[in-house]
């Protein structure tokens, strides 16, 4: 089935096994790495759309170093308030997507049982490692099942 020019497809193989073919089933809620968090941070911090405040001190301090127009001989008064803001801001992103880093490594490193078809039997690992489309049932005292796709899918390749 070509879908045409400009067009992308992509086939999903449910339930195939075969690690090439395999997506990643790991869980990242969290919005920052060490090398992203100060150039994110910053950017959403002093964006002049969404924070038209921090934006407009910023330029206001950029202007106060302009010796024609200032009244503050050079020197950006209004920058000291603004770093505050902005330390207090960064500090509280930085703890939040320090929780969200662990609440992903919890539910990464979280045991799972891999269902397979062929043999009716499940082998144990992480659900960090475990491929998209493979059918699983986590611990938990009622043993909610994962990849309810995977698991429909089995049933009606037992039943066919």
């Amino acid at each position: 089935a070509d879908a045409g020019p400009g067009h992308l497809t992509r086939q999903v193989r449910v339930l195939d096994g075969s690690p090439s073919h395999s997506v990643s089933n790991v869980l990242v809620t969290s919005n920052y790495s060490i090398f992203t968090f100060v150039p994110l941070a910053l950017y959403q911090l002093l964006h002049p759309w969404k924070r038209f405040a921090n934006f407009f001190f910023l330029c206001i301090g950029c202007l106060q170093m302009v010796p024609p127009i200032t009244i503050s001989e050079g020197l950006p008064n209004q920058w000291l308030p603004l770093m505050l803001i902005l330390a207090v801001d960064m500090t509280i992103m930085a703890v939040e997507d320090i929780s969200r880093h662990r609440a992903d490594g919890r539910s990464n490193g979280q045991p799972v049982q891999i269902l397979k078809v062929a043999s009716g039997m499940g082998s144990g690992d992480t659900n960090g490692a475990k491929a998209v489309g493979t059918g699983a049932k986590n611990g938990a005292k009622n043993g909610a099942k994962i990849g309810a796709v995977a698991s429909i899918s089995a049933g009606a390749e037992a039943g066919a």
